[in-house]
């Protein structure tokens, strides 16, 4: 029966489970502050029998042991995070470039990738390359106003804060701290980490990787 177990079972399950099992260490991950560089961009396609085209357009990203990672996290959901984030309005409303679109940024103890991806009809590919990258070239130019990073830090703090509804899920994101290397401290940790991301950090993390 669920939440009705003696903690006397649980602990002896837990002992009988674990304690046979060697010690071992968790190396803490190591920043790619330097991130790798590459000497231009590399396109490659691969044709298929579908009536819709897809663009995945791909970016070096620091992984999470980085002091860019909130930041990073925070560029994502402007660009892509949703139906409200930058690529979306402008792609998918405005030009009605686009079926679906949007970014993501993965959390990695090694290098990680800032992705675009886009699903389109294939003769408007050309268009929707140079519009992304226009797009991309404008974010890093202008930056953002306090306004718009107040609104995706507060939605990105939201979401997460909501996540933790279950026990279910406030034990996988301590598993998943603890794993990755940050510690399960790290937990309480990340939201105030996002809340201080400033709108300068965000140009210059923007100019940086894109």
């Amino acid at each position: 029966r669920h939440g009705d177990i003696a903690g006397k079972i649980v602990n002896d399950q837990l002992a009988r489970t674990f304690t046979r099992l060697e010690s071992g260490k968790i190396q803490p991950p190591k920043s790619t502050a330097a991130v790798p560089s590459f000497s231009g961009p590399v396109t490659e396609e691969y044709p298929k029998k579908f009536k819709q085209a897809f663009i995945i357009q791909g970016y070096l990203a620091a992984n999470s042991a980085d002091a860019d990672y909130p930041a990073l996290k925070v560029i994502n959901s402007i660009l892509g995070g949703g139906m409200n984030s930058r690529l979306w309005r402008y792609l998918r409303d405005e030009l009605g470039l686009a079926y679906s679109v949007g970014t993501f940024y993965p959390t990695r103890q090694d290098t990680s990738r800032f992705v675009v991806y886009i699903g389109l009809a294939e003769n408007r590919v050309p268009e929707a390359l140079e519009k992304i990258q226009s797009e991309i070239n404008r974010f890093k130019t202008d930056g953002i106003d306090e306004q718009e990073l107040a609104e995706n830090i507060t939605y990105l703090r939201g979401n997460y804060l909501l996540d933790h509804a279950t026990t279910k899920r406030r034990s996988w994101y301590l598993g998943w701290w603890e794993i990755i290397g940050k510690g399960f401290e790290y937990d309480k940790k990340y939201p105030a980490d996002l809340a201080r991301v400033s709108a300068a950090e965000i140009k210059r993390i923007a100019n940086k990787y894109f």
